[in-house]
């Protein structure tokens, strides 16, 4: 099999792409990796020593990036032919009150890049801990309208692959994904697992052998980030098939597991320190535009305070002091599990009625085939008794001559 070369640009999600390529194709590999999501990618030296090596390979696989000098555009006119545009993945269905606050060049990242709109509203606000907590509903979710981030994901992946932008959509396999299981670490960190679905289709495209992989049994280059689950209020809202342990990572915090309390009390933290007109969300865009059809929350992406009502009175409440307890995980795991282990049990069963059929059967033929092997033993034994005796002269194989 002839060596391949292949050039991947993209933002972190080429990280998991460079991780899984050597395990799925089945030829010689070498890859030439752009990540437009490190500052470093930006460097015009960088760009141009990216593209001299893009030169040199057999295909290029790229998201759309609109960089003066890397940008599919430009990569399909100075290099024909060998270029396949891929899906850049994003979906906040799963985690929809995430969001980005400051701009690209002056991100508030403490005590992560990724932060709660429902947690910076609670701050704003004035409420303490537990309130902050206690915000975490359905009735909340809806009011800010974070449950339509769902269905504006999905939006907004069609938008990207409109028109045949994309030579390998991704959207149908995102969708049917997400239903399935926690197909994204955070809003744009997919997960391995995904990805390598994905990739499948990728190189379908390409016409380059592969094989299929089992994920679990490679790191996740993603997972190396800030994750966060799957929050009970979504799954429950969206009738998810699934649920996941209701705890956060977070790098700056030594990747342990944080509970809710802990999560609100290390970003109320960051927040007491910073300037409060810097903090206001400013992707994405989907979240800014259901928070501009909101009066009560409008101020979360134009800046200043929460509004009052029109006594004076908070637009928004205080919620009780008091969190709702959080559904004990081990239930729901022992429940799931039995639920996934009945076929297991069933088929456990079947195995060893087959197996007391098989003793039975023995028992019966064990006599038997003692009684056999005698006998055979004792035909031998009459067999070389009589081979030993002199037989009749002149004749010859038992027959007369």
């Amino acid at each position: 099999m002839p060596r391949i070369k292949m050039a991947l640009l993209g933002n972190c999600q080429v990280q998991t792409y460079r991780a899984l390529l050597p395990a799925m194709v089945d030829a010689p590999l070498d890859l030439v990796v752009l990540d437009v999501s490190e500052a470093a990618s930006r460097d015009p030296t960088v760009q141009r020593a990216f593209l001299a090596d893009a030169a040199t390979c057999d295909i290029i696989v790229a998201q759309r990036t609109n960089f003066d000098l890397i940008n599919d555009e430009q990569l399909r006119a100075t290099l024909p032919g060998r270029l396949l545009t891929i899906g850049n993945f994003y979906f906040r269905g799963l985690q929809p009150d995430s969001c980005y606050v400051g701009d690209f060049e002056h991100r508030f990242d403490r005590p992560s890049s990724v932060h709660s709109v429902v947690i910076l509203d609670a701050f704003h606000r004035g409420f303490d801990i537990q309130q902050a907590m206690a915000r975490f509903t359905q009735e909340t979710f809806a009011e800010m309208g974070l449950f339509d981030a769902w269905q504006s994901s999905l939006d907004e992946m069609a938008a990207r692959e409109a028109d045949g932008a994309v030579d390998v959509p991704c959207l149908a396999l995102m969708r049917d994904a997400c239903r399935q299981a926690p197909a994204f670490l955070t809003m744009n960190h997919p997960s391995i697992a995904l990805l390598a679905a994905y990739l499948e289709q990728v190189l379908e495209a390409a016409e380059i052998p592969y094989k299929a992989v089992n994920p679990a049994f490679l790191a996740d280059p993603l997972a190396m980030h800030d994750r966060w689950p799957v929050q009970d209020v979504v799954a429950v809202y969206f009738d998810l098939p699934y649920r996941t342990a209701q705890v956060w990572t977070i790098n700056a915090l030594g990747r342990r597991f944080l509970d809710l309390e802990e999560r609100v009390a290390a970003f109320y933290g960051a927040y007491a320190e910073a300037d409060p007109a810097t903090l206001m969300v400013h992707s994405p865009r989907d979240l800014r535009t259901a928070l501009l059809e909101r009066p009560a929350y409008a101020y979360l992406a134009e800046g200043g305070r929460p509004p009052k009502g029109p006594n004076g009175e908070p637009s928004v409440p205080p919620p009780g002091r008091v969190a709702a307890p959080a559904r004990p995980l081990a239930p729901l795991v022992r429940s799931v599990v039995a639920e996934e282990l009945v076929p297991i049990r069933q088929a456990l069963d079947e195995v060893r009625a087959y197996m007391h059929k098989v003793h039975s059967y023995l028992e019966v033929a064990d006599p038997k085939i003692e009684r056999l092997s005698a006998a055979l033993t004792e035909a031998e034994a009459e067999r070389a008794r009589k081979a030993a005796e002199p037989g009749p002269r002149g004749r010859l194989f038992g027959r007369a001559r």
